[in-house]
């Protein structure tokens, strides 16, 4: 019982570390930048200057997953989606990536 309870706040706990850190990753931010905040992607894919990468959390009973886009090395936007993928391993479940939901320019926000 003691051992489960372990493995079910072993998954919360993950899930919010991620979802925490992707809120300190802005439109604008460098690769470095996210690296930083949110650790290496488990998957990356291109298409010309275009990249996205993904992260996982487990969760139950689906797993949470963030796509970071990227253009020219810059944060355009990031997208979170969930899925249920058997077991305790996520990083079966990423999802091929439609380059047409990638949001292509960064947008530069200013206060007057």
């Amino acid at each position: 019982m003691i051992k489960k309870m372990l493995v079910v706040l072993f998954l919360l706990t993950g899930c919010a570390s991620v979802d925490k850190a992707s809120l300190s990753v802005s439109n604008g931010s460098s690769k470095k930048d996210v690296i930083n905040a949110m650790g290496e992607p488990k998957d990356r894919q291109f298409k010309g200057e275009n990249e996205a990468w993904q992260y996982c959390n487990l969760g139950f009973p689906t797993h949470d997953y963030k796509v970071v886009w990227f253009k020219n090395g810059k944060v355009t936007g990031i997208q979170s989606y969930k899925l249920y993928v058997p077991g305790y391993w996520c990083d079966k479940g990423f999802k091929t990536i439609n380059w047409e939901e990638a949001p292509d320019a960064v947008i530069e926000i200013r206060e007057r």
